[in-house]
């Protein structure tokens, strides 16, 4: 499988900069099988014309719009596919490649594991040598309980070391796919927008056979903004909302109650703490929005305004709310 055809999807909204020293470091890979595709999501700034500067070999695929992550890779897959390419990796545009042979050695471990739908390998977050932990787990309510409880009485252990570990969930920052896992699960579900979609992609690959691995491949290093990740942030909220869409989803509608009360509760109680604080609109408005999105989720009304994006614009359902 050394030859096979690697189609390397690097999804960009607005990257400028940062998409190009990605494209850059990627076009120095050591296997030969490869194409690079700009997935570019309707960016505002020049990104899309960097991108054409680069090299002729990368291919620029333009959104109409903002398709969200999955929306964006689904474009970008849906080409890989009808182009006969064996494999997609999807990566992040704030990665820099740091083992310019992290392909062959991941095409290695892909002939060990038949059964491998999705492999990722080891990412560095930020510097070169902190490891950004890529194994997570299915958010199952139990679960979800008692990493929240361990994360508070201990501090969080990095999983991803220096063995091949069968992972429930996978982080997307860098994920290696093969084509016949797609086409015989499907690709993201567009309604996911952002974040949860690896967990849906991999509850649905399990129920076809399919398994996810980790693998102690040095790959990239993840230059991961330090910003947006506030409780009221759009990233929250599309955590919380879709952990109950995956899992009502799928079936799990014991688990979907659970993360739906708990993250209503503590939403609650995080916007009673705030009365007293110039913060405390946001915290309620942010409960309230949550609170619209699982009931759309609930009458199976995801294609509402009220679930959010992508639906409507984050900051457009925030004023609306």
């Amino acid at each position: 499988m050394q030859h096979a055809k690697i189609a390397i999807i690097i999804l960009n909204y607005n990257g400028g900069q940062l998409l190009y020293d990605c494209v850059k470091s990627f076009l120095g890979l050591t296997y030969s099988s490869y194409q690079i595709l700009v997935v570019d999501n309707a960016s505002a700034d020049n990104s899309a014309a960097l991108v054409e500067q680069i090299d002729p070999k990368v291919t620029l695929l333009r959104a109409t719009k903002n398709l969200g992550y999955t929306g964006g890779n689904n474009l970008g897959m849906q080409y890989a596919l009808d182009a006969g390419f064996d494999y997609v990796l999807l990566v992040n545009n704030d990665t820099i490649v740091i083992n310019p042979g992290f392909l062959e050695q991941m095409l290695t471990y892909a002939a060990q594991y038949a059964d491998a739908g999705m492999l990722g390998p080891k990412v560095y977050f930020r510097a070169i040598g902190t490891v950004q932990n890529t194994l997570c787990a299915m958010p199952f309510f139990r679960k979800t309980l008692q990493s929240w409880l361990h994360q508070r009485l201990r501090p969080p252990q990095i999983k991803s070391g220096d063995k091949v570990v069968q992972a429930e969930v996978l982080n997307g920052v860098c994920i290696l796919i093969r084509s016949s896992f797609l086409k015989t699960v499907g690709l993201f579900d567009d309604a996911i927008f952002m974040y949860r979609e690896d967990t849906d992609l991999a509850l649905r690959g399990k129920n076809k056979g399919w398994s996810s691995y980790y693998v102690p491949v040095e790959s990239i290093v993840h230059l991961q903004k330090s910003t947006g990740y506030e409780y009221t942030s759009m990233v929250n909220f599309l955590l919380k909302r879709n952990a109950v869409y995956v899992l009502y989803k799928n079936g799990y509608y014991l688990d979907a109650a659970g993360q739906m009360i708990g993250g209503l509760t503590l939403s609650f109680f995080r916007a009673v703490k705030s009365l007293f604080t110039k913060k405390r609109s946001q915290y309620w408005r942010f409960t309230w929005l949550l609170f619209r999105a699982y009931l759309s989720i609930l009458f199976n009304k995801v294609e509402s305004k009220n679930f959010g994006p992508p639906n409507t614009q984050w900051h457009q359902f925030r004023i609306q709310a």
